[in-house]
């Protein structure tokens, strides 16, 4: 019975010795000014010379898009359609199957004797 309860004294004393909720905050720490971790800006370098972009020489004109057809877009919309089918088909399984024990376990409590 004692090496019960010692053992529940330690372990309680343990317990509240690692809770930050029982530590005591400093005072200098709570009244110190608070630094600003932005950055300062520099009001000159809004009107300094920008650097060369890496890409000016660069020619994207090989680079080509274009709007999908009406054809193009109902056919894309008809595979989402399916895929999108498909999953809500599996999240119901899922769920259903997930369920199933809580249902048994009503099943029974309502209608045992």
């Amino acid at each position: 019975m004692l090496a019960k309860n010692t053992i529940r004294i330690v372990f309680l004393i343990a317990a509240a010795l690692s809770c930050s909720g029982f530590v005591i905050p400093q005072q200098a720490k709570a009244f110190a000014p608070v630094k600003s971790s932005s950055p300062s800006f520099d009001k000159s370098a809004a009107f300094a010379k920008k650097p060369k972009s890496k890409y000016s020489d660069e020619d994207f004109a090989a680079i080509s898009s274009r709007d999908m057809t009406r054809e193009e877009m109902l056919d894309l919309n008809a595979q989402n359609e399916e895929i999108m089918n498909a999953e809500l088909g599996m999240m119901t399984g899922f769920s259903l199957a997930l369920s199933a024990p809580l249902f048994y376990l009503c099943w029974v409590a309502f209608h045992s004797d």
